[in-house]
């Protein structure tokens, strides 16, 4: 069996084998993390806010997408967009994408993972939402890191802040991750698997491999290779 490295230790702490499977594991979330927000921004655009609009995914711990979300009315009340033009009504009417989906997910939101496009700080809920997720049982909240300058960002700096607080004392994971990102540990890792030619090569060849770059030697496979 594989054995999971915890992302938080210390690298120092860990082995050429245990790096090469903490990167494999980095990948693989952030890889679906991405493709969960690249849902979350498409499921955005439906929205009929002029002003703004968001999509919220949310996934179980299959990674299986079980609920679906943007911010509107309740169905079968009219969206006309002077009721969205003016603010009073918009917020007294208007269902916000992550309560949209989980409401959808019902029960299967336990456990699970809600992603949230766009974000406007830490976490990418206002109060209303934070609360819903965690009675609902999610435990993950992800989006991308808030435009800098963003003016809806101040405007809701009083709300995200306690939303915050909450997630933080209910143990609600939160993660945001910048939407054009430099190459992690794990992206250097996949082209190095490319560039030599084996996306399949398993994480002890790769961890060996890289072993004998860092000790300038040229690889040999009959060779363990310690660093």
């Amino acid at each position: 069996m594989t054995e999971y490295i915890d992302p938080n230790t210390p690298l120092v702490q860990l082995n050429t084998k245990q790096l090469a499977q903490l990167g494999s594991q980095m990948l693989t979330q952030e890889k679906w993390d991405r493709r969960f927000l690249d849902i979350a921004r498409q499921v955005s655009t439906w929205s009929k806010d002029p002003s703004t609009q968001v999509g919220a995914v949310l996934v179980d711990r299959m990674r299986q997408v079980v609920g679906t979300g943007f911010n509107g009315f309740p169905r079968g009340v009219d969206d006309h967009v002077d009721r969205y033009l003016d603010r009073p009504t918009k917020y007294a009417m208007v269902v916000h994408a992550e309560l949209n989906a989980i409401l959808q997910a019902g029960h299967r939101a336990r456990g699970g993972t809600i992603y949230v496009y766009p974000s406007f700080g830490p976490p990418s809920l206002c109060t209303g939402c934070a609360k819903a997720v965690i009675q609902s049982g999610v435990v993950r909240s992800v989006g991308f890191e808030p435009v800098e300058g963003d003016e809806r960002a101040e405007r809701w700096a009083d709300e995200l802040a306690m939303a915050n607080i909450m997630c933080q004392e209910s143990g609600i994971t939160v993660d945001l991750l910048a939407e054009d990102a430099e190459p992690t540990l794990a992206d250097k890792l996949v082209t190095l698997r490319q560039e030599w030619g084996r996306s399949d090569m398993s994480n002890d060849e790769l961890a060996n491999r890289v072993a004998a770059l860092a000790l300038g030697e040229e690889y040999d496979d009959s060779i363990q290779y310690e660093l």
